[in-house]
């Protein structure tokens, strides 16, 4: 629950945060582009008559995609008259006269909007004009520091929006490695990592640690329960990989399947050892001897283990009989058990090897004991003791 607490707190967090980044970045952008842009253009003389009278036309356009406020116009000559074309006919115009000329105020000049003013004056060279806002000073639409400007503006915006995509990029890669080495060490997780062909967009060069670190749990997971001696062998993790039911969809180099087979193979074979090494009743062999061999485990270390677990069953046998003959009490021993019950737990060459080793070791033991019968009443017993179906009259 923890670490399914840890991914979602992780993810909202990188969630959030690419949210305020996007909100930010909007506003970035809003506000590298959020200016104020007025131009002017101002016609050339057309002189009306011989007495030098001339008409001239201004015009005032906001570029930019902000207001332009408290627009200034000093129109500095010897003006005659002069008209307004508003933006909008309701606009309120504050007009002054001046010793060199004419200033007009007009309140505000929304983006892409204009004003025009028709003048007519007096004089060689016409009107000179200044025009001036609240954040600044017009310019001619003419002038070069449009395209600096504009350049300077397109400059910034794009470091703005690589460092803004570094970051946002960053992010989401983080997220991805934070979730998938998450996946790397849960146990019911490892399977998604492994069951890709390919590693995720954003994290190749990082998957080939996700996948060390994941394929190191895999080994762990193989081994578990290996050396738990009450645990049935055939629910063990190592028997199951062996037996292509545990982690059998997934995608493994040559190498890592190579190091995966060994070591499955070698947990199988420690826990058939600890199972030996703790069986109290014989008739647990049996049931190990039943066992089949998994799929992908070594034909040859498997018939060897056998070998060795047979070999062992036989000692206890005798070790066993050894016990039981002093007594004379042959009905009880446990090859009489053994060789008179079902041996389908072994193969035919196995079972003519284990009932020629058991018969000669049972026929040892028994010749042992009769020389060792020293009172006649023991004979006595010994000859009345029914002879053993397997052993021959002779």
């Amino acid at each position: 629950m923890n670490e399914k607490g840890n991914i979602k707190s992780q993810i909202a967090v990188s969630f959030i945060t690419f949210i305020f980044s996007l909100i930010v970045a909007y506003f970035g952008f809003y506000l590298s582009h959020s200016n104020i842009d007025l131009k002017y253009t101002l016609s050339e003389r057309i002189i009306m008559n011989v007495q030098g009278e001339s008409v001239q036309q201004l015009e005032i356009k906001n570029l930019g995609n902000a207001p332009a406020e408290k627009i200034v116009v000093n129109l500095i000559g010897e003006i005659k008259t002069y008209s307004i074309t508003k933006n909008v006919e309701n606009d309120s115009v504050e007009e002054f006269n001046m010793s060199d000329g004419v200033q007009i105020i007009y309140p505000e000049l929304p983006p892409k909007s204009s004003i025009k003013i028709a003048i007519t004056s007096f004089g060689r060279e016409g009107i000179k004009t200044s025009i001036s806002h609240r954040k600044g000073i017009a310019e001619e639409a003419l002038s070069s520091t449009e395209s600096s400007d504009n350049l300077l503006g397109i400059i910034v915006a794009a470091i703005y929006f690589l460092v803004l995509g570094f970051y946002l990029w960053s992010n989401i890669k983080n997220m991805l490695i934070y979730i998938w080495s998450r996946h790397a060490i849960g146990r019911y997780d490892l399977e998604k990592i492994f069951k890709r062909s390919s590693p995720p967009t954003f994290i190749k060069k990082d998957w080939e640690n996700i996948r060390k670190l994941a394929f190191h749990q895999v080994l762990i997971e193989i081994t578990k329960y290996s050396n738990e001696i009450f645990l049935p062998l055939e629910s063990k993790n190592c028997f199951w990989f062996l037996e292509e039911k545990l982690f059998a969809d997934c995608f493994f180099t040559q190498d890592e399947k190579k190091e995966l087979l060994k070591t499955a193979q070698e947990s199988v074979e420690l826990s058939i050892y600890m199972k030996c090494n703790n069986i109290f009743n014989l008739s647990d062999f049996k049931d190990l001897l039943g066992i089949n061999k998994p799929k992908l485990f070594e034909e040859r270390k498997w018939n060897d283990l056998r070998k060795f677990v047979i070999d062992l069953y036989n000692k206890r046998i005798i070790r066993n009989d050894s016990m039981f003959l002093i007594n004379n009490k042959i009905d009880y021993s446990e090859t009489v058990k053994v060789l008179s019950g079902n041996l389908d737990f072994l193969d035919e060459r196995e079972r003519i090897e284990f009932i020629k080793k058991v018969k000669e070791s049972f026929l040892e033991i028994l010749k042992q004991n009769i020389w060792n019968l020293y009172s006649t009443n023991d004979i006595k017993v010994f000859c009345q003791t029914p002879k053993p179906s397997f052993i021959l009259q002779q």
